[in-house]
């Protein structure tokens, strides 16, 4: 199943009808283009983002290696090591294993810093987005992610996911999507265009979660 609607990319002084048959007009005329788009957030029709952190979150290391799929069917967003337990315990234990403090950093971020509402752009590499939702409750660990495709991934949030089209991944240019750190914001401008124009019914913000 599809959760939203992609819309094409608009270029300059370009107008677009979603599906529904709104427009979304001139989005490099900055006047009109916050108008247009104040209006539809408050109908429900596009993805609402104002005022709202969001988050790149790496779901695997490379085009054949990710486990997104996995992600969106449990509406979960997971990290690891897993192995030396949930945060903050896994700190020193990490640390006396030879892991970084970038590492446990990073686990610190996903398990404090993302908090309920924020947004998340689920990605594979720095070109493709495979899910967008929003974080639903607070960080957890479960040991139902200790293996998944050989990775110890037990820390783990809620996602209730917004937009996917199935498996196949909205693709940028590359180096849209940062490496570096697995979970940090997304800075591109390209992206968060795009997340304005998602199309996203209002009843997809009730839907329930999947059963862990």
């Amino acid at each position: 199943m599809q959760f939203g609607k992609p819309n094409r990319r608009l270029g300059p002084n370009r107008s677009l009808k979603t599906s529904s048959g709104t427009a979304i007009l001139r989005l490099n005329c900055p006047i009109l283009r916050q108008r247009n788009l104040t209006q539809l957030r408050a109908k429900g029709i596009i993805m609402d983002i104002e005022g709202k952190t969001i988050w790149q979150v790496a779901a695997g290391n490379g085009k054949d290696t990710h486990y997104a799929k996995q992600c969106l069917q449990q509406d979960v967003i997971v990290f690891g090591p897993g192995r030396f337990g949930a945060w903050p315990d896994c700190e020193l234990p990490m640390r006396a294993n030879g892991w970084t403090a970038m590492k446990a950093g990073i686990i610190r971020r996903f398990a404090e810093d993302v908090k309920p509402r924020d947004i998340v752009v689920l990605r594979v590499g720095t070109q493709n987005v495979y899910g967008t939702g929003e974080v639903v409750g607070d960080y957890d660990f479960s040991e139902a992610f200790s293996n998944v495709q050989e990775w110890d991934l037990q820390h783990f949030r809620r996602v209730r996911w917004l937009w996917h089209q199935d498996g196949e991944p909205e693709t940028f240019p590359v180096h849209t999507l940062k490496f570096g750190s697995s979970v940090q914001h997304v800075i591109s401008p390209v992206v968060r265009q795009w997340l304005e124009t998602l199309e996203v019914p209002a009843e997809a913000y009730k839907r329930p979660l999947c059963a862990l």
